[in-house]
């Protein structure tokens, strides 16, 4: 099972991942700030990933969100304000 900071029930968008949990937390307030036009009343949080053989990584995400399709429709408008191309969705 793959350990969380935050429930692990609905859909994630990850927005930025980092190999230590200080450095994602100082991401948190500059991301909530870079994106709040899109984000409404979703909310950033850490979240752990074991990512097996390659270790684990800590990733800020946004959610969570009730459908995957909501979740790639936040993907995409955060896109479009000139967020991370590598943003993507996750449960």
């Amino acid at each position: 099972a793959e350990p969380t900071a935050t429930p692990s029930n609905g859909f994630w968008v990850s927005l930025k991942s980092a190999p230590d949990e200080k450095a994602i937390q100082r991401d948190l307030t500059m991301l909530t700030d870079k994106y709040k036009s899109v984000l409404g009343e979703v909310q950033l949080s850490s979240k752990i990933a074991d990512l097996g053989a390659r270790g684990v990584t800590y990733r800020a995400v946004a959610g969570p969100l009730s459908s995957r399709q909501e979740a790639m429709d936040l993907c995409q408008k955060i896109k479009g304000v000139g967020g991370d191309k590598a943003c993507f969705v996750t449960n």
